[in-house]
């Protein structure tokens, strides 16, 4: 593998992986967390 296509294979990878990223981020802001993720935090103490 050339050097170029070692660019070219991080340029692209790293692409994706910034796409997928900001969907999800931008998912779980317009749709909510999932249950997997509400699961994990704690819930919220009662003031009364």
């Amino acid at each position: 593998m050339t050097s170029i296509e070692q660019v070219a294979t991080l340029a692209t990878f790293g692409s994706v992986w910034a796409v997928l990223a900001v969907g999800h981020n931008l998912a779980d802001h317009v749709f909510g967390q999932s249950d997997h993720q509400a699961g994990s935090k704690a819930a919220p103490s009662p003031t009364a």
